[in-house]
């Protein structure tokens, strides 16, 4: 099992001093290799969910394992280590360093988790590859299509091919067509790496796509398929 999920509670506190619950002792588990979309109306704590599993957000109550790890029980260094490792991220927003190449985006992880220059370079170019952006290695984010540069931060998440994915609206800002062909180079991806995807969306063309498909409502999480 790649990841577990127990009594999972989350809050904040508003202006006037009281509670919001965003999130309500959710249970949950992900498989190996499993695909898993996760759905709900604006504002009922996707985002929350996805950064409080990642371990981007401390959550109040409950235990999250990532490859058994509980995250709440981690320092920062090794919780930053087991991210870096295991645990893709892409947002809607692609998040790239400007004054960067493509190419030196994506060794980034690489890098830091302390592989050689010409390892982090090798592993780069070929998921690259993989994602068909290989002829954009050298050109810089902002020379780049809004397609091109989301495709580019998915490859950054999965360049150390991390056992598991977590994707908050990815295709948010792109068209149907653009859309329908970042997921289906994603998926294909993960596949050969055995890599699990989460992924909240409002797309219903694209949670057919996972394996299973969760709706967040009122703090719960619900099976809708």
């Amino acid at each position: 099992m790649v990841l577990k999920v127990s009594g999972l509670s989350k809050s904040y506190i508003q202006g006037d001093g009281t509670f919001l619950d965003v999130l309500k002792g959710i249970s949950f588990n992900l498989n190996a290799s499993e695909k898993v979309a996760v759905m709900g109306e604006s504002g009922s704590g996707k985002t929350t969910f996805l950064n409080c599993v990642a371990g981007l957000d401390r959550f109040n109550s409950g235990k999250v394992l990532l490859l058994d790890k509980d995250i709440s029980s981690l320092n920062d260094k090794d919780l930053g280590s087991l991210r870096n490792r295991d645990l893709g991220f892409v947002f809607q927003f692609h998040y790239l360093l400007k004054d960067f190449s493509v190419k030196e985006n994506i060794m980034m992880p690489c890098l830091i988790a302390g592989y050689t220059h010409s390892k982090a370079e090798e592993l780069a170019l070929e998921v690259l590859e993989k994602i068909r952006l290989l002829h954009k290695a050298h050109s810089t984010p902002r020379q780049l299509s809004g397609g091109e540069q989301q495709r580019a931060a998915i490859a950054r998440a999965l360049v150390m091919k991390p056992a598991l994915l977590v994707m908050d609206e990815p295709t948010g800002n792109l068209d149907e067509h653009l859309s329908d062909d970042i997921i289906s180079a994603v998926i294909k991806l993960c596949k050969e790496n055995k890599t699990s995807i989460l992924m909240a969306t409002h797309n219903k063309k694209i949670a057919e796509q996972m394996d299973k498909i969760l709706v967040l409502k009122e703090g719960g999480l619900w099976t809708q398929k």
